[in-house]
């Protein structure tokens, strides 16, 4: 009886571990029961909002940190980040070093979510204390439109992603924050979707 209860315990613990980097919403939009039920090729087609944030000339201050300073730096922006993207019902479909990609269902809220970031962040009056640097830049894009969200790779190593126009389109509006000096710049997409 111990053993088992043991077994139960681990199981319980390795599942919880395993929504940490699958995110529940993305089973929920792939229309599975369980994540057990996922399979390479499983694909569906979503009306998205796809929202980009990147943190601004983080190649150069990494550059004067350690690795372990940089880690700690991004997962604090991150500890920052997720909470209110997941509190405008948005998840976090992926990090890409320093940038966030996160998706939502509707526009209002991944452009609450992308004001509430840049508060957060970017305005932060505590910065040095919470970040341990005075000040930090992000860039946030926003784009909405059709997105094909699955699981892509090989038998051995599968991954969640979204797949769409709609996705370059966001990355590169995230882009745009730096040419004309914004924090956050929407598409007409968005826009039209609110």
């Amino acid at each position: 009886a111990d053993q088992l209860e043991a077994y139960f315990k681990e199981k319980n613990h390795n599942e919880q571990f395993y929504y940490k980097f699958v995110p529940e919403k993305f089973r929920e939009l792939l229309h599975k029961d369980k994540f057990t039920d996922l399979s390479l090729g499983d694909a569906q087609s979503e009306d998205l909002s796809i929202l980009f944030c990147d943190i601004r000339a983080f190649s150069l201050n990494s550059e004067m940190m350690t690795a372990r300073e940089s880690f700690d730096f991004v997962n604090k922006i991150y500890g920052k980040a997720g909470p209110i993207i997941r509190k405008h019902n948005g998840f976090i479909d992926k990090y890409i070093g320093d940038a966030i990609m996160a998706l939502f269902e509707h526009a209002d809220d991944a452009v609450a979510a992308g004001i509430e970031l840049y508060q957060a962040i970017a305005l932060n009056p505590n910065s040095e204390q919470d970040f341990g640097i005075p000040e930090v830049k992000i860039g946030i894009g926003i784009h909405s439109g059709m997105a094909r969200i699955g699981i892509v790779g090989e038998e051995e190593r599968m991954s969640g992603t979204v797949i769409s126009n709609t996705v370059n389109l966001s990355s590169r509006i995230e882009s745009l924050t730096k040419k004309y000096g914004a924090g956050m710049i929407i598409s007409k997409d968005t826009f039209d979707r609110m």
